[in-house]
C-alpha cells in the first residue's frame, strides 16, 4: 500500500552557504564565499566569491606567481508560468609570461599580463517543462581585456521554443546568436549565426533525436587555401537507451561550428601573444557516446 502523508513531516533545513579559507605555501591565501537565499516558492537569489593567489611560483619566485579572483551575484524569480533569471560576474586573472632568458634577471612587473572581465546574464522561460509548449530566450553581454591593447565585447543570443506534436513526439527549434568586437591592433568585428531543428520520438526505453545544425559566420578564410567560408550545414543525431533501472547508454554524431574568443582562447592559454589569429573551428563529425549511472536509485 502507498504509504500515507504525514502532516507533521517537515523539509531539510536549507544549509548550503558556506565559508573557506586557508594559506598554503609559496605565499598563497585562499578564501570562498557562498550566500543564498532561503526555500521560497517564488525566488531564489546567491552571492559567490572567490580569491586563490601565489605571492611566488615554483620558478623565479615572484616571476611565476598567480591570481585568480572571481565574484557573481544571480538570482531567479518565478511566477508560475515563466522564470525570470539573471546574474552580474567578474573575474580577474594574473599570470607572468615565461621563456625569457634568466641572464635578463626581469623582475615580474615587466612580464606580467592579467586578465579582467565582466558579463551581465537576463532569460526568461517557461517554468513547466511538461507542457505542449516550450519557450526560452536567453541574452548576455561581456567585456573581456588584458593588460595591455587587447580587448573583446560580446553579445549572445539563445531563442528556443518547443512543441509536443504527440505524446511520443517533440518538435524543438533553437536560434543562437554571437555578435563580438574584437581590438588589438586593429578592430575587428566578428559574428556567428546558428539554427538548430530538432525532432524528438520518445519511445519506451529510449529517445531518439534527429536533426541539423546550419550555421554561419563572417571570418575571412581567404588567406587559407581550401578553407570553406559561407553557409554551412551539419547532422546531429542521438539516441538515448535505457539499460537498466539507474543506467542509462548515449551515443550519437553531429557537426557544428564552434565560436572562438579572445576570452576563451585565453582560458586555454593565458600566455598568448599580441594580435593571435582568431577563427571559429569547424567540427565536421563528433561521434561521442557514454554511460549514465544514478547510484541513489
Amino acid at each position: 500500500r502507498a504509504r500515507k502523508l504525514d502532516q507533521r513531516e517537515k523539509l531539510d533545513a536549507v544549509t548550503g552557504n558556506y565559508i573557506k579559507a586557508g594559506y598554503g605555501n609559496f605565499g598563497t591565501p585562499y578564501g570562498e564565499v557562498y550566500l543564498g537565499s532561503l526555500r521560497n516558492a517564488n525566488y531564489v537569489f546567491n552571492l559567490y566569491g572567490r580569491h586563490l593567489s601565489s605571492k611566488n611560483g615554483p620558478v623565479f619566485d615572484e616571476n611565476s606567481g598567480s591570481a585568480d579572483t572571481d565574484l557573481a551575484l544571480g538570482g531567479k524569480y518565478f511566477n508560475g508560468t515563466n522564470t525570470v533569471s539573471g546574474s552580474l560576474e567578474y573575474l580577474r586573472r594574473k599570470r607572468h609570461f615565461y621563456g625569457y632568458n634568466p641572464v635578463l634577471d626581469l623582475n615580474s612587473d615587466a612580464i606580467r599580463q592579467r586578465f579582467t572581465g565582466f558579463s551581465a546574464k537576463l532569460g526568461i522561460e517557461k517554468t513547466n517543462k511538461d507542457e505542449i509548449q516550450d519557450y526560452h530566450f536567453l541574452t548576455d553581454w561581456s567585456f573581456f581585456k588584458d593588460d595591455f591593447n587587447a580587448r573583446e565585447s560580446q553579445f549572445n543570443f539563445d531563442l528556443g521554443f518547443g512543441y509536443k506534436l504527440k505524446d511520443q513526439l517533440e518538435l524543438k527549434l533553437q536560434g543562437l546568436a554571437t555578435f563580438s568586437s574584437r581590438e588589438d591592433s586593429q578592430k575587428t568585428n566578428r559574428n556567428l549565426i546558428n539554427l538548430r531543428p530538432r525532432l524528438l520520438y520518445y519511445g519506451n526505453s529510449f529517445q531518439l533525436t534527429i536533426g541539423g545544425n546550419f550555421a554561419t559566420d563572417n571570418d575571412d578564410l581567404s588567406t587559407f587555401a581550401g578553407a570553406d567560408e559561407g553557409f554551412k550545414i551539419f547532422p546531429h543525431v542521438r539516441v538515448d537507451i535505457t539499460a537498466s533501472k539507474g543506467v542509462s547508454l548515449y551515443a550519437g554524431y553531429e557537426g557544428d561550428l564552434e565560436m572562438n574568443t579572445f576570452r576563451s582562447l585565453a582560458d586555454e592559454n593565458p600566455w598568448l601573444q599580441a594580435d593571435f589569429a582568431l577563427f571559429n573551428t569547424e567540427k565536421e563529425s563528433n561521434v561521442f557516446g557514454g554511460v549514465n549511472i544514478n547510484l541513489a536509485v
